[in-house]
């Protein structure tokens, strides 16, 4: 997975990749959610990127551990840009 890539989940949902952490490993990405005529909405989520068997998958973060890591990163990350 990259960042400003869309991915489709299962339920017809699609997410544009903003961020990538870069101090856990690569695997967590933060996305929101695109409307019908993709269009960001005001719903993120952070997902994690997991290979079994050779096939990708993505699974939602619900770790409040994880997540409060991710924040800080994700935060160094945004400022850094500005």
């Amino acid at each position: 997975m990259k960042i400003d890539s869309v991915i489709h989940l299962k339920n017809q949902e699609s997410y544009l990749l903003l961020l990538q952490d870069k101090e856990l490993n690569g695997k967590y990405f933060l996305a929101v959610l695109l409307d019908q005529d993709n269009n960001p909405t005001d719903k993120y989520e952070v997902f994690m990127e997991d290979n079994k068997d050779g096939r990708l998958f993505v699974k939602k973060v619900r770790d409040e551990e994880i997540l409060k890591q991710l924040l800080i990163d994700y935060q160094k990350q945004y400022n850094s840009e500005i």
